[in-house]
């Protein structure tokens, strides 16, 4: 390779490198700013954050959790080694933000492993036909059972068979 050939070859790596992290910047600008809309303070416990419109959720929704973590660490002898971020929205539009419209309009809640996140639809806003207690156990299932085997996609009948086990 001549110097004008290594001139060229050097400054298109340069510019693929810089793409890359420009599209990294958008992606990581555009993911925070999904979360910098909604206007809820989060609520920091020892093993959840919470982020509810309705405050009043907060103690019964931390005391489901911590059940739920203390029945999954009797079961598979493990717990999540970070703090879950979890949702509990009675705004609509709110919520779909937050889940990005990945689920269905009928459903109630979502776990996001890849993301640490369980977000649930508030009972007094939505006819969910479940009590929050069993939408987050059933959600926290989810987000430690990718935890735990690693697996991006863990088989569906053994995810959702332990999600309705342990909720």
């Amino acid at each position: 390779m001549n110097r004008i050939e290594s001139y060229w070859h050097l400054h298109i790596i340069v510019y693929l490198g810089s793409m890359r992290k420009l599209k990294f910047l958008v992606f990581v600008s555009t993911w925070l700013a999904s979360f910098a809309c909604l206007a809820i303070e989060p609520v920091d416990k020892e093993h959840f954050v919470f982020y509810f419109d309705n405050p009043s959720y907060i103690e019964q929704a931390d005391s489901a959790m911590n059940q739920v973590r203390k029945q999954m660490i009797g079961l598979v002898q493990d717990s999540l080694d970070y703090k879950a971020s979890v949702y509990l929205l009675e705004n609509i539009d709110e919520f779909n933000k937050v889940i990005r419209g990945r689920i269905p309009d009928w459903g109630a809640a979502a776990a996001f492993p890849e993301r640490k996140l369980i977000a649930v639809k508030s009972p007094d806003k939505f006819k969910v036909g479940k009590t929050l207690e069993e939408l987050l156990a059933h959600e926290y299932s989810h987000l430690l059972l990718h935890h735990r085997t690693g697996f991006s996609n863990p088989p569906r009948w053994f995810d959702e068979g332990l999600a309705m086990l342990v909720s």
